[in-house]
Formats: C-alpha cells, structure tokens, sequence
C-alpha cells in the first residue's frame, strides 16, 4: 500500500532507458521468445500441477515439502526472467534453464 501522509514511499525504481535501440534487434528478439513461450506453457503445466499438490499437502499436512516450493519459486524466477527479457529491460538470454 502506499504510505499514508506525507511519508516517501519505501521503494524507488529509476530505469535508464538506452539512447538508441535497433528495429532489427526488437524484431530478432521478439521472434526468439517464441520458443521460449512454448517452453514456457510446457512448464506451466508442471507448475499447475505442483501448486494443485501444493495445496493438498497443506490442507492435509499443514505444510508444504521443501523440494515442491523450491520448484514453484524457481519456476516462477524463471517467468520473471523471461517477462524482463520481453519488456526490454535486459539483453540477457534467459535460456531454457530454471537456474
């Protein structure tokens, strides 16, 4: 929420925007996230299915098994990646790894 009165807010993000950038580059770049989109649907699935056990292993048990959080956290890393590969606010290739 954003604070009451007169208080800054806590965060403040100031993004450099490049003097230049190449047509041919934005195209070349948005025809490379087509394979990553149809990596990403695939991986999708999986975490559909993780975040559905997920939910039974904490109406049953009460908490969630280490391994299946540390998918669900590293698969949505990885859509962030690609998110900012997308809106241009880096030029690293995120790849097909969840690392």
């Amino acid at each position: 929420y954003p604070p009451f009165g007169e208080a800054p807010y806590p965060l403040d993000l100031r993004l450099e925007r490049p003097e230049q950038q190449s047509r041919l580059q934005l195209f070349v770049r948005w025809v490379a996230i087509i394979p990553l989109a149809l990596w990403m649907s695939l991986i999708g699935l999986w975490l559909a299915i993780l975040m559905i056990a997920a939910f039974f292993m904490i109406l049953i048990g009460g908490n969630i098994s280490e391994n299946v959080f540390a998918q669900i956290v590293a698969i949505n890393r990885y859509a962030l990646k690609i998110e900012v590969y997308m809106a241009l606010l880096t030029d690293t290739w995120p790849g097909f790894s969840l690392d």
